[in-house]
């Protein structure tokens, strides 16, 4: 179950990362993202170059914790990050959820459920 949850939540925030990079890159419309309420590419690039950032963090964390890959980050700031990714990973749900955009309502939403519960997982089968 923990081999399952650690490829899971490397998969969706590889996803992630491809999304946000082609939103980004103005490969797939920015009405997917934020909700649906981005009006102008001058408003999407901060916001998506935050979530990039921030998907690319999450990422490395996912591979300290998951792979033993020997990194910058103390092992015991480890589980205190999953539990920051689970908390912003409970809201963006909850966005997902409310959001205008289809995509981002079924699509980004089952994502964010799929790692919260593999976070989860991961910090109790520690």
């Amino acid at each position: 179950m923990v081999e399952l949850a650690e490829i899971g939540l490397i998969g969706c925030l590889l996803v992630l990362l491809i999304i946000h990079s082609l939103v980004l890159a103005r490969l797939l419309p920015f009405t997917i993202v934020w909700g649906g309420s981005l009006q102008s590419a001058q408003e999407m690039y901060p916001k998506q170059s935050l979530a990039l950032g921030m998907t690319v963090l999450f990422l490395w964390v996912a591979l300290e914790s998951t792979l033993s890959w020997p990194g910058w980050l103390p092992a015991e700031a480890i589980p205190w990050l999953l539990w920051l990714m689970v908390g912003l990973f409970s809201l963006s749900t909850l966005g997902n959820i409310l959001s205008k955009s289809p995509i981002e309502k079924y699509l980004f939403s089952f994502l964010s459920i799929l790692m919260v519960t593999c976070c989860l997982i991961l910090l109790l089968s520690a």
